[in-house]
């Protein structure tokens, strides 16, 4: 189990280096804590709520059943790809 931990590690520092390097490129500092708190709201979210959580850590929902089921026509559709200009 703990190679397993450390490969989920190492895929989760890639993800997230990428994930900050794209809202610093799409907005700096400002899109970088925007995405900041949407993700503390989502692992917020996880945590009060069981069946969300499950739904979250699942292996058997892909990411395209995620992304539809979160409204999103693609997972390509992330937070950084929407325009910020309200």
């Amino acid at each position: 189990m703990a190679v397993h931990e450390t490969q989920v590690d190492a895929v989760s520092r890639v993800y997230a280096q990428s994930l900050f390097e794209l809202a610093d490129a799409r907005g700096g500092q400002a899109a970088i804590e925007e995405i900041n708190d949407e993700l503390e709201s989502i692992v917020e979210l996880a945590r009060s709520d069981r069946a969300f959580g499950e739904f979250m850590s699942s292996r058997i929902i892909g990411v395209v059943e995620r992304a539809r089921r979160f409204g999103r026509s693609s997972p390509a559709a992330s937070p950084t790809s929407r325009s910020t200009s309200c």
